[in-house]
Order: C-alpha cells, then structure tokens, then sequence
C-alpha cells in the first residue's frame, strides 16, 4: 500500500470521498438558503461559487474555501455532482500551521492577523472551522472601535488533525454540513 508520508492511500481517498459529499451537501444548502435573501444583502464570502481546497499535512487536514475569481487557471479542479470544484494537494512533510499561514492576509495598517492557536509542531491539536472570513475589531479611541475584515483571499476555512479528519470522520457527516450551512448565512446576515 503506497504511503504520502503519515497518509495511507486509502485513507487519502476516504477523505476526498468525505469532503466532496460533505461539501456538495454543504453548498446546496447554502445555495438554497441564500436564494431567499436580497443578493445585495449578503457579502461576498457567502455568495457565489468557491474552490474547496483541501491540504492534507504531516499532523493533519487544512481546507481552504477559495474565491471562484482567486482560483488559478492552471489549477487541475475535480468537480462535485453539483458542480463545486475541488483540488486535494498532499503535503507529507508540512505542517497545518506552516500552510495556515499563507492564508492569513494582510492587515491595511500592515502587518498580518493573528494566526490560529495551533499548538507547537508535535503537539496534538483539535478541529477548527472558520464559517466566514477573519474579523478583528480594534479600538481607535476609547469611545470608537473600527471593524476591519478580510474577504480577499478565503470565504470559509478550516483544519483538523490526522485522528480527526480520519478515523472521527470529521467531514462525513452531511446533516452537520446543513446545519453550518445555516450558521454561515446567520454570520452572513450579522457581517455588516
């Protein structure tokens, strides 16, 4: 049985079949919710179509959601039934962490966002899901507070460790796709 580093073969080809269905699952049901809103309601992360692409590492799983206008045209896509495309890259000797953060963007002040509370490389982390793009609110004054978020690089994004993202089947559940389909639009409907 061929190994990519951590990865058995079949359980490379256990996920992909996992995150498809749970993200055709997932998009359908925001699609359906979203068409009973004022498109100019809604901001840009819950709208439209966006790459799953999924980063399986030494120490675990990291699936970024990618705008359909920031998907590389080079970029060899499967699709869903639904359409939704996917890319899945292995990456046996990364970590979650050291690809994380090429996903943070940067702050308009400079500088980046924080990055997430993984714990230091060899240490065992859970599962995490940012449903909409990073938010920081700062103060400017001790009466205003300004609000920046980050749309540009991902709409949803999300890591889970090896034990997880396999053997807990983090992304097999279809009904808890639904139901953070749900949540999302809720985040969506707040985002202003």
């Amino acid at each position: 049985m061929q190994r990519w580093g951590p990865w058995a073969q079949e359980d490379l080809d256990q996920l992909k079949v996992d995150i498809t269905n749970y993200f055709v699952a997932y998009y359908a049901e925001l699609r359906r919710l979203v068409s009973r809103h004022e498109s100019d309601s809604l901001p840009k992360w819950i709208k439209g179509v966006h790459l799953v692409h999924t980063h399986a590492c030494k120490d675990g799983v990291l699936i970024a959601h990618i705008y359909e206008d920031k998907i590389p045209p080079d970029l060899p896509l499967i699709f869903g039934q639904d359409g939704t495309p996917f890319h899945f890259d292995v990456y046996p000797n990364a970590l979650v962490n050291d690809l994380y953060s090429q996903f943070i963007p940067p702050r308009l002040g400079g500088g980046r966002f924080p990055v997430l509370a993984i714990p230091e490389p060899g240490k065992k982390f859970g599962r995490y899901t940012y449903l909409r793009p990073l938010e920081l609110l700062y103060p400017i004054s001790a009466q205003r507070y300004v609000t920046e978020k980050a749309e540009e690089l991902w709409a949803r994004l999300e890591y889970a460790n090896i034990e997880d993202a396999v053997a807990k089947g983090r992304w097999r559940d279809t009904f808890l796709a639904m139901e953070e389909a749900d949540l999302a639009l809720q985040y969506a409907l707040d985002f202003d």
